[in-house]
């Protein structure tokens, strides 16, 4: 109930806080979930957000955090979309490669074209609310702001909306205080941890040591990129500096990728 949480804001007294972490997506159409689906529509969703220029108002002091996800490739399951579901999916991942004109059109045949309308609707709005983003920042309503990619793979529609959202951070000049990384469901934590080390000037050197090499440079089950790329946006996100030698390090980070293996949690152990 995205509309009572942001009544609950309005009523809070924010020169109490130092910091304030925020999900667009749940002040925009209330969750991770329901940001999957059009049934918020897009002038609300901008509408909504605009609570985040109050918070600066009533404390402009306060550090503010942002989150705002680029939408998955594969629609929530919900009862009614299963015959089709993984059809929009495929769909996602192949309509953006000229070269798959003709698995996409047989795709488009076999997809019911309200649940595909949606699906693209549902995908342009985000869009623009991971722009509107990038415009907090740029104004410094937002001091810091993650955005990240929720489940994906290697190909489909989301990346020409990622390139697009790093390429516009770039001309602008806020790749400093804008991260375009893998994940979701973690990103609040991380800029929990973000708030802490920015507060405290701490910029730890970090080691990190993978149970298998080659797992490190897989590209892992809902991810576009592999596991080695992850685990460093997510140091950098956090404010710590990645090092490759262990002397030099004040944290080693231990990262289990091996689960399929035999013996390997002992082994790495």
């Amino acid at each position: 109930q995205c509309d009572a949480i942001i009544n609950w804001i309005k009523q809070q007294d924010l020169r109490e806080f130092d910091t304030a972490i925020l999900s667009l997506d749940m002040l925009a159409y209330g969750g991770l979930v329901a940001s999957r689906v059009h049934a918020t529509p897009e002038a609300i969703a901008m509408q909504r957000v605009e609570i985040i220029r109050a918070i600066r108002a009533g404390n402009p002091q306060m550090k503010l955090y942002g989150s705002s996800v680029i939408m998955r490739l594969a629609p929530t399951a919900d009862g009614k979309n299963e015959a089709y579901r993984e059809k929009i999916s495929k769909w996602a991942e192949v309509s953006a490669d000229p070269n798959n004109q003709a698995q996409t059109a047989q795709l488009v045949k076999e997809i019911p074209a309200e649940a595909l309308a949606d699906y693209q609707a549902a995908r342009r709005r985000n869009l623009q609310v991971n722009r509107y983003a990038l415009q907090l920042i740029k104004e410094g309503v937002l001091d810091y702001l993650i955005l990240s990619q929720d489940d994906a793979k290697p190909k489909g529609v989301h990346i020409r909306e990622r390139e697009s959202l790093i390429e516009s951070s770039n001309t602008q000049g806020l790749s400093e205080r804008v991260a375009v990384q893998p994940g979701a469901d973690e990103v609040s934590m991380l800029l929990l941890a973000r708030t802490v080390s920015d507060r405290f000037a701490y910029r730890p050197k970090v080691k990190v040591i993978y149970s298998s090499e080659a797992a490190a440079n897989q590209v892992m089950p809902f991810e576009d990129r592999p596991l080695r790329k992850t685990v460093s946006f997510h140091l950098l996100a956090v404010g710590a500096q990645e090092v490759n030698v262990a002397e030099e390090a004040d944290i080693l980070f231990y990262v289990f990728a091996s689960r399929f293996e035999p013996q390997s949690a002992q082994n790495f152990a």
